[in-house]
């Protein structure tokens, strides 16, 4: 019988909406990304999908090695942004501006951050 090993993440979207400090958040954002790093590292054929750009935007200088490693892995194509937003799009949906303004701000926080010669995956709505 050939062994296989398996890897579950239990967390796979953290609400900007929860109530808690902004410390909490960042810290729950480093573990979420320390164990979906590691796992991609030991599995190179793998792929995971991240959202909500506004979560990554203090990461180089709270965490540089961890913002080294998320840039690597959506380089090769082992990590990818989907959506294209900053924040999740169900609390933008009931006003059309809100969701635009959410969209472009996450297209503007993947192009600072992240660009890195790949294109970010999903559907995006141009607004230059």
């Amino acid at each position: 019988m050939d062994k296989t090993q398996h890897y579950v993440v239990g967390v796979s979207h953290i609400d900007m909406a929860f109530v808690m400090r902004e410390e909490a958040q960042e810290e729950m954002i480093d573990i979420l990304l320390e164990r979906i790093t590691g796992a991609l590292e030991r599995n190179r054929e793998l792929t995971f999908a991240l959202e909500q750009t506004a979560h990554y935007r203090k990461l180089e200088k709270r965490r540089p090695d961890l913002f080294r490693k998320v840039k690597e892995l959506l380089a090769e194509g082992h990590l990818e942004f989907m959506g294209g937003m900053a924040t999740t799009a169900e609390t933008n949906f009931p006003n059309g501006n809100v969701w635009c303004i959410i969209r472009a701000w996450g297209w503007n926080g993947w192009k600072r951050i992240w660009v890195s010669g790949r294109r970010a995956g999903g559907w995006w709505i141009r607004l230059d």
